[in-house]
């Protein structure tokens, strides 16, 4: 009987290490078993494709004229006839929050772009070239990260005007000192590595050095940095039109859609609820690419 047992407890170990039985175990189909990282991950760039698509063919996802009023279909809730539901004017909000999706987004790429040829400049040349330009680079750019950006963009705004435009440029040069921090510090990390000496003996111009050698192994974490910071330019750029600075009525935009709700929020929620949280989102989703780019980059 002993022998039998140790036989069996032997057997069964065996089998535990073969792990004879692991193919049945899990019958889920393979699109099931993706890390949940990756579902995030996938889910995220399924959402932002889908807005990109809204703002390249706003006319073939709307179902509504974003601009025609109707009296009888003044604040009805979110429907199968109206996804967002209706504002004070009986527009649908669905039609409008996608046809405003080019303008918000558009706005965003302006303000980044911007931020991103500015800083990538200074701190190309702060981080090469060091001394003095460092130092009266870096005191200006300690002074934009001392003030909120939302209250520059505000400050900005205010002088050059309202529209899109205008504040796109707004949230762009506030948003030069974060990149151009990053674009310093890998300046300062590559700058002595043996390629860039090399390059330097040889009697390569220090522009050219920069724009050859080191600009392309310092743009991965300001590529990673510009999807995090594209959501901020979003939210930014809604908050302003929230506040009135961004496009004018009757031009549908993220922000001013979510405004219209304010003085009925009460028993018409849905009118800010549903759009902001559509925004929030998206720029949950860049967040999560930008971490994901990062990871990689």
């Amino acid at each position: 009987m002993a022998t039998k047992s140790t036989t069996s407890l032997e057997a069964a170990a065996v089998s535990d290490a073969l792990d004879l039985n692991a193919p049945y175990r899990d019958a889920r189909p393979s699109w099931l078993k993706v890390p949940r990282a990756n579902v995030s991950l996938i889910v995220s760039v399924l959402l932002l494709a889908i807005v990109v698509l809204w703002a390249i063919l706003p006319g073939a996802f709307a179902p509504y004229d974003p601009y025609v009023v109707d009296g009888r279909s003044k604040l009805l809730p979110p429907s199968a006839d109206h996804l967002f539901g209706t504002d004070g004017l009986g527009r649908d909000l669905f039609s409008r929050f996608i046809w405003g999706t080019r303008t918000t987004l558009v706005a965003a790429g302006v303000a980044l772009l911007l931020a991103f040829v500015v800083s990538s400049v200074l701190g190309l040349l702060a981080g090469y070239l060091g001394g003095t330009v460092d130092d009266v680079i870096g005191r200006v750019l300690d002074i934009f990260l001392a003030v909120p950006g939302l209250l520059i963009s505000l400050m900005l705004v205010t002088a050059l005007g309202f529209g899109s435009l205008n504040i796109a440029i707004a949230v762009g040069v506030s948003s030069i000192a974060a990149f151009a921090r990053v674009m310093r510090a890998e300046v300062f990390r590559i700058r002595h590595s043996d390629f860039v000496t090399s390059a330097r003996l040889a009697g390569v111009s220090w522009y050219v050095i920069l724009w050859r050698h080191i600009f392309p192994h310092a743009i991965g974490p300001v590529l990673a940095l510009t999807a995090l910071q594209f959501g901020s330019a979003i939210m930014s750029i809604s908050a302003l039109s929230f506040l009135g600075f961004g496009a004018q009525a009757p031009e549908p935009e993220w922000g001013n859609i979510i405004s219209g709700g304010r003085a009925v929020l009460r028993y018409a929620w849905w009118i800010s609820v549903v759009p902001g949280t559509v925004i929030v989102l998206v720029v949950l989703a860049t967040n999560r690419l930008s971490r994901y780019l990062e990871r990689i980059g």
